[in-house]
């Protein structure tokens, strides 16, 4: 999606990866560049699959926003299978309804369900199903995280993770103090009234999250 205002719903999206490593919806924004304007992207009710039929490489996400500047987003509704992760997000987007499952794998992958990684406008994600537990992946990897929010390219913050079912990963939720941009604690990151599958993880529920940053 390189241009405003488009929907994308009610779909069947199959995508192999490859050399460029793809990515099965790309949504790209980037302000100084005019040919690149994806805001108010609207992907709606699809069944997103990264590795169909016949592929032997998983695309490597199901939903991202490639430059981190995707105003306005909105993914809901999607069953999204086989990718390397499900949906990430960077910028300002609302994430409900989903359901993440079965993800394909590159040995040395590290999954997340649904991620971001740092400097957040508004992210809010909310009733989605990501169930991730599992899982085995040959050549070494794994699930990080159902839903992970890292500070890998700025300060995290401005998230809001609330009635999700979730399962799978070392933890099942990373919260922010972690990452290579990470310096200071993270601010307003919340998670809210999620529902844990109760002992679905390898080392714990919750890593990297301080509830003084919420």
């Amino acid at each position: 999606i390189d241009a405003p205002n488009v929907t994308i719903s009610n779909s069947r999206i199959a995508a192999c990866g490859g050399s460029d490593d793809n990515d099965v919806i790309a949504v790209r924004y980037k302000g100084s560049d005019s040919s690149y304007r994806g805001s108010n992207a609207r992907i709606i009710r699809n069944r997103i699959i990264g590795t169909p039929s016949g592929c032997s490489v998983r695309a490597r996400s199901g939903v991202r926003d490639i430059y981190g500047e995707a105003p306005s987003m909105l993914v809901d509704g999607n069953d999204i299978s086989g990718t390397g992760n499900g949906i990430t997000t960077e910028y300002s987007a609302t994430v409900i309804n989903n359901w993440v499952h079965d993800l394909g794998h590159i040995a040395g992958d590290h999954h997340s369900g649904i991620s971001t990684h740092g400097g957040a406008q508004q992210i809010t994600v909310r009733h989605n199903t990501v169930l991730l537990y599992g899982q085995k992946f040959a050549g070494g990897g794994g699930v990080s995280g159902a839903l992970t929010v890292y500070a890998d390219f700025d300060h995290a913050q401005n998230v809001t993770a609330q009635d999700n079912l979730i399962s799978g990963g070392s933890y099942v939720v990373y919260g922010g103090n972690s990452g290579d941009a990470y310096r200071t604690p993270s601010t307003n990151v919340k998670f809210l009234n999620n529902r844990f599958v109760c002992g679905d993880w390898l080392y714990g529920p919750v890593a990297a999250f301080s509830s003084s940053s919420s």
